[in-house]
């Protein structure tokens, strides 16, 4: 009798053993590659399933990277969401990434027929194919491509996939990358034959030493919180200078943000001298530009693209006038991705989906732009310092609004943060 009571009070406590403790047992199971007792562990434990490790991996993400393809079926038949983020991490990604970046084709396919998003940015802007290019995984970069990624797409460092192939050693990728026609610029020394081990963290540590430029942190909303009476006018100088090569016209700038503020809450872009815009967002910012000045943004137009945000902006790019910053002046204009599925296809895939004008700059690096949004010109807040924070608590009792919402979610498993301006910011431009 003692036996079976000392076996029943085993097993029972076995069924009620924290949440921690039974988290340390999946890891160890995941690392096994063990599926029997990761489904043991799931439906014994009653173990939360998108829970997170110190490291805020996921189990499928851990799964995804170790290219366990059980598993993975395992976890997302059992409701893993497909897109999470590691977003208070120093590194967050999703297991797409982690699936790219080591090179498992199979799981890759499986998580895109389940709904991962291929194209998702991390914090840093690496995507799955610039990941699989920087680690010389060609199968993965071939199926990325083919999936209609953006070839071009580039890290806030302003790396690619092809100049991280190229640095990398990656000859086969960066070879078939321009027969598709990729643009991004290959370093001079690319050559170096720096081969650095797989993995989301260990090609980014390795990419971030080889670029050779400087990262600038992102600040926490704890810390700007704790200086809440303090200007951050001073601190966006050193920030500024990231664009000091793109000259502008402080006259002009000046014309267009007057032409901007007095257009708020217009509900048509209207003509000027008999020029008709289109009442979108392109044709907003057209209308500003040329209403202060006379200046024909369309003028600037190249390629065969049916987004006029694409045209524009590729003409801006080829004449020197766009730039990557963290900060923007008064007059700028800032361009956006997947701020909706243009294409139709239901993911996150749309370059360049949105423009507006910034108009100021104020407190915390916050930059203040106007824009055509719902039927409307409207004022919105972006904050590139401190992306995924909506708002502080001021001592006051009010909030300071650091990112407006871009984008409505409509349950597509992303957090929250995903859906703020700075997440979908692509460049600035400047006119001269």
């Amino acid at each position: 009798m003692k036996s079976i009571f000392a076996a029943i009070s085993a097993a029972a406590l076995f069924l009620s053993v924290p949440s921690f403790l039974s988290a340390l047992t999946i890891w160890e199971a995941l690392d096994s590659d063990d599926a029997k007792a990761v489904q043991q562990i799931i439906s014994q434990t009653g173990f939360r399933i998108n829970q997170k490790n110190a490291d805020g991996e996921t189990p499928l993400i851990i799964a995804a990277a170790n290219g366990d393809l059980d598993i993975v079926k395992l976890l997302v038949s059992k409701d893993a969401v497909l897109n999470v983020f590691e977003y208070e991490y120093k590194y967050y990604y999703n297991a797409v990434h982690a699936a790219a970046a080591e090179g498992h084709l199979d799981v890759l396919r499986f998580l895109a027929d389940a709904g991962g998003n291929l194209t998702a940015q991390d914090k840093d802007g690496w995507t799955p194919l610039i990941l699989a290019s920087q680690n010389g995984h060609l199968d993965v970069v071939k199926y990325l491509v083919g999936k209609g990624c953006y070839i071009d797409a580039s890290a806030h460092n302003g790396e690619t996939a092809i100049s991280l192939a190229a640095r990398n050693g990656r000859t086969d990728v960066v070879r078939y990358l321009k027969a598709m026609g990729a643009k991004g610029k290959i370093p001079e020394a690319a050559a170096g034959g720096l081969n650095s081990p797989t993995g989301v963290k260990s090609a980014k540590k390795t990419a971030e030493t080889a670029a050779a430029v400087s990262v600038i942190p992102v600040t926490s909303a704890a810390a700007a919180a704790s200086s809440a009476q303090v200007s951050s006018k001073a601190a966006t100088v050193s920030h500024e200078t990231e664009a000091a090569h793109v000259p502008g016209d402080a006259t002009l700038a000046a014309k267009v943000v007057q032409v901007a503020k007095d257009s708020l809450g217009l509900k048509s872009v209207p003509e000027v001298n008999g020029k008709w815009f289109r009442s979108d967002c392109i044709g907003f910012v057209s209308y500003c530009f040329y209403k202060a000045a006379g200046v024909d943004l369309w003028s600037y137009a190249e390629g065969g693209s049916d987004n006029g945000c694409e045209l524009v902006y590729t003409g801006m790019n080829s004449r020197g006038m766009v730039f990557d910053a963290k900060t923007a002046r008064p007059g700028d204009i800032i361009f956006f991705n997947n701020t909706y599925d243009f294409n139709g296809n239901g993911k996150w895939d749309d370059p360049l989906t949105h423009v507006a004008v910034v108009i100021d700059k104020i407190d915390y690096d916050t930059l203040v732009f106007i824009h055509w949004a719902s039927g409307a010109v409207k004022e919105y807040h972006i904050n590139l310092e401190q992306p995924r924070t909506a708002y502080l608590d001021q001592k006051d009792g009010s909030r300071f609004t650091l990112n407006n919402w871009l984008r409505k979610n409509e349950g597509e498993g992303y957090p929250d943060s995903a859906y703020l301006a700075s997440a979908f910011y692509f460049r600035f431009a400047r006119l001269p």
